[in-house]
């Protein structure tokens, strides 16, 4: 079945030199002449159907992820003019590009004027992977002049000689590999946090009940344990296919990187907040690639310690699809992106865990009492706070002491709130504890 092509006139300019204009004026026909890298060939042409139009007389059809030598011919009744152009090669530039996901990249020259820069007659392309049907676009021919040619010249700098626009196809191969770059389908999330010290695992699946379809994300919560070291392994799936997309990423960990953003206070460590918004920032990864780099399968965290009520916050997790380009600075911008979800995480207070370390005391009640060295009455002061961290003010005795004499001081501290001797916490962690005197 014939297509319909799209034509572009062929432009003799004015500004062009006599000996320019003279040897273009007689081309009749455009061939292009793509080779393979198994040495196979075709070639397609356009043709002049009057004294200014080229019409393309077959579209070109080109075979997925196939890398192709371009040779341009510019043709008078079959004579090739190559040479002729190529002696003109320090003014005119050819050019050649694709529609859109015709090629996997641009259109590298491999010919040189004798200065050293492009002509473009030579070109080596690569053709784009295709997963489903064909790939239809256009491939584009423009012949350009310029005044003064150097290595940063683009089209828009000099005069279009002419312009042919070809239909172009790149065709499904069954045999090839799958696309590499192509988007996962992931419908299951799972994160398993294992405490380290042993104890139940906490599994949380975020699922897609129906894939690519309407229905939306379902993610369930994640109820941590306070003050407890868990790892992290992360698994994903595709369940509509039956693919353990966790073994691909493996397979590719040098291409693929998991990122993390956590509410401040819900975990001990790592401090912070992630690292989507600043790669650099802190993240425990426990897993590398073959280059030394993060990946994020398994990481380490630590829960915050709680006194009362379960915290609450949110943990997102991205993974990013970086194929050539990850680094050790490549971050949330970088690459494409498999997988953005984000989790609730509840801290749950554990009754049985110790303190909270570094937790503020509730101190309503200090007492000095000063004990003369040689006998004699004691002194006391109190410093009380009469509704502990109420509005009311700290309540200070005066301390009265007597002249010329030796006294020891003892310091005791409580929380009458709760009835706690506060004295004794203190005795037991007097490695941590000091007092300081003005």
């Amino acid at each position: 079945m014939l297509h319909m092509y799209r034509t572009f006139a062929l432009f003799l300019l004015m500004g062009l030199t006599n000996h320019v204009s003279a040897q273009l004026a007689q081309i009749d026909s455009i061939r292009l002449t793509f080779t393979a890298s198994d040495s196979s060939q075709f070639s397609v042409r356009a043709s002049m159907s009057n004294d200014t139009t080229f019409m393309p007389s077959e579209a070109i059809n080109l075979a997925e992820s196939t890398e192709y030598s371009v040779n341009v011919s510019f043709l008078d009744n079959g004579v090739d003019l190559q040479d002729s152009i190529v002696g003109l090669g320090e003014s005119l530039r050819l050019f050649l590009d694709a529609g859109p996901d015709l090629l996997a990249s641009e259109p590298v020259p491999t010919d040189l004027d004798t200065n050293g820069l492009a002509i473009g007659v030579e070109h080596t392309i690569t053709s784009n992977c295709v997963d489903d049907g064909n790939i239809s676009s256009t491939f584009r021919l423009a012949l350009v002049q310029f005044p003064m040619k150097d290595s940063s010249v683009i089209e828009q700098d000099g005069s279009k000689i002419l312009e042919v626009i070809w239909e172009a196809f790149v065709q499904d191969d069954p045999n090839a590999p799958p696309c590499e770059n192509e988007e996962e389908v992931i419908d299951r999330v799972t994160l398993t946090f294992t405490p380290t010290a042993g104890g139940d695992t906490i599994i949380a699946v975020a699922s897609d009940p129906d894939g690519p379809g309407p229905l939306d994300l379902q993610v369930q919560d994640i109820n941590l344990n306070e003050s407890t070291d868990y790892t992290l392994s992360i698994t994903l799936e595709n369940t509509i296919e039956g693919e353990d997309i966790t073994e691909e990423i493996i397979e590719e960990d040098d291409e693929h990187l998991f990122l993390f953003s956590f509410s401040e206070g819900i975990f001990e460590d790592p401090e912070g907040d992630g690292n989507v918004d600043n790669r650099q920032d802190p993240v425990n990864y426990d897993d590398q690639d073959e280059n030394g780099l993060p990946v994020g399968l398994r990481t380490s965290w630590a829960t915050a310690c709680t006194e009362d009520g379960n915290p609450s916050g949110n943990l997102q997790i991205v993974l990013k699809h970086q194929p050539d380009i990850k680094s050790a600075t490549s971050g949330i911008d970088d690459g494409g992106t498999d997988v953005d979800i984000t989790w609730t995480v509840n801290i749950v207070d554990d009754p049985d865990a110790p303190p909270c370390e570094n937790e503020e005391e509730v101190i309503d009640r200090v007492t000095l009492t000063f004990t003369p060295t040689s006998g004699g009455d004691t002194i006391v002061a109190v410093a009380s706070d009469p509704d502990g961290p109420g509005p009311l003010d700290l309540e200070v005795e005066d301390i009265n002491l007597n002249e010329s004499t030796a006294y020891t001081l003892s310091i005791s501290l409580e929380n009458t709130i709760e009835g706690e001797d506060i004295t004794e916490e203190i005795m037991e962690e007097d490695d941590e504890h000091l007092f300081l005197f003005a």
